[in-house]
């Protein structure tokens, strides 16, 4: 019997050295997932500043980078935009982002 306890000891003092060097195997895993990602906070950060700034630009950059087709003289091309609809147009826009730019700025100071 006393062989029983002494072989039960043995291998609780095995487990229980296996379970030490598991956590700490674990501790170190989580030391180097906190560092390898401790970056993401201010990214995110830098990104919900941004954003404001990526909804007004997107617009503006696919106006001069987009593509002018032109109708061929043949074909009745729309008449051109006269000088009041030209601004209330540029009223329209300014309205949809002037609160865009208002929380950008309050970001930023």
């Amino acid at each position: 019997m006393a062989a029983k306890v002494s072989k039960l000891e043995e291998r609780k003092q095995q487990l229980l050295a296996r379970s030490d060097v598991c956590r700490r195997s674990i501790d170190a895993e989580l030391r180097h997932i906190k560092t390898a990602t401790a970056w993401v906070p201010k990214t995110i950060g830098i990104a919900r500043t941004a954003y404001p700034a990526f909804l007004l630009a997107a617009p503006l950059l696919g106006y001069l980078f987009g593509r002018k087709r032109r109708l061929p003289l043949s074909l009745n091309a729309p008449a051109r935009r006269g000088m009041a609809a030209t601004a209330f147009a540029g009223y329209k826009l300014f309205r949809k982002v002037k609160p865009f730019w208002d929380r950008f700025r309050s970001r930023q100071s």
